[in-house]
């Protein structure tokens, strides 16, 4: 997914304004906040897996080990979100065919379906 942020700043090269090493330094600035975002949803799964591991019965939790688990799961859940609508940008801006489908198949629509519909 770093190919994302090179394409824009190949675009953005192309200003006469605007100096190689300084093209460089963006894009890796883009690259380590991406793997950085990567890094963080990895570790806060793995947390989110080994805090329920532990656990025998989900159902006789103490109130405050629920809110505890109910915060490692919000924090998994803004990762995944963030990491997901980042991949819908790339898809739209470099693979219209497979970002339509995705909409289509949206997790967030109940009523998704792969089936196209008719435009009016």
């Amino acid at each position: 997914m770093p190919s994302i942020y090179f394409f824009t700043l190949c675009r953005l090269s192309s200003s006469p304004f605007r100096p190689t090493h300084e093209i460089f330094f963006m894009y890796t600035r883009f690259r380590l906040q991406f793997y950085l975002i990567v890094f963080m949803s990895m570790r806060a799964v793995f947390h989110l897996t080994e805090e329920l591991s532990y656990r025998k019965k989900l159902a006789s939790l103490p109130e405050h080990d629920r809110a505890h688990l109910c915060g490692d799961i919000k924090r998994v859940y803004k990762l995944l979100v963030t990491q997901w609508v980042d991949y819908m940008i790339h898809l739209k801006d470099f693979y219209p065919y497979l970002f339509s489908l995705e909409v289509r198949m949206s997790p967030y629509n109940p009523e998704a379906s792969a089936i196209t519909k008719k435009e009016a």
